[in-house]
C-alpha cells in the first residue's frame, strides 16, 4: 500500500489509520507498519532508532509493540522513527536500510541478527543470531555497516 503524504515520524493518540498497516515509502523504499506503542513494564520512554518488539504473546495480533524486550515474545516489530507515548500509534520501519541508536559493532558486517530477551539489560536492542537462539527466535534483519550502525531490516509483515 501506497499512503501519500504520510508523515512516517507522526504519532497520534488515536489511530489514524488501521493498526497494522503497511506501507511503502516510494522514494526510499522502505517499509513501514503502523502500530501502537506499550512503555512495558518498565514505562519505558520510546527512541527514534531503538527496535521494538511485539508486546506478549497477542501483540503480533493485536499490533501492539514495546521497545521493553522483558515483554517481548522475542519477535521483533521493527525500528522506532518516532517518540510515541505510551498507548499511543505510530509507523515503525520494517524493511530497508536503517541507522540504530545502538552501538552494533562487534557484530560483523553481513551477520544476522535477531531479538534474545533473555538479555533484560539490552531493551531496544537486537543481537547476533547464534546457535541455539536461532532455534528460539527468528532472523529480523542483518548488520549493514557496523562502524555506522546500520542494519538492514527484514521485520515480519
Amino acid at each position: 500500500m501506497r499512503i501519500l503524504g504520510t508523515s512516517w515520524t507522526a504519532t497520534s493518540a488515536t489511530a489514524e489509520f488501521p493498526a497494522g498497516t503497511v506501507a511503502m515509502d516510494q522514494i526510499t523504499s522502505k517499509v513501514y507498519k503502523y502500530l501502537q506503542y506499550n512503555d512495558g513494564g518498565s514505562n519505558l520512554t520510546a527512541v527514534v532508532g531503538n527496535c521494538c518488539y511485539y508486546y506478549f504473546q497477542d501483540g503480533y495480533k493485536s499490533n501492539l509493540m514495546t521497545m521493553d524486550i522483558s515483554n517481548s515474545n522475542d519477535l521483533g516489530a521493527g525500528v522506532l522513527v518516532s517518540v510515541p507515548a505510551d498507548g499511543e500509534y505510530c509507523w515503525v520501519q520494517i524493511s530497508g536500510h536503517a541507522n540504530v541508536a545502538w552501538t552494533v559493532s562487534p557484530i560483523a558486517d553481513g551477520a544476522p541478527l535477531l531479538v534474545d530477551s533473555a538479555q533484560t539489560a539490552d531493551d531496544g536492542k537486537l543481537h547476533a543470531a547464534t546457535a541455539p537462539l536461532l532455534l528460539l527466535s527468528p532472523v529480523v534483519a542483518s548488520v549493514g555497516d557496523a562502524s555506522d550502525d546500520d542494519i538492514i531490516c527484514m521485520f515480519p509483515f
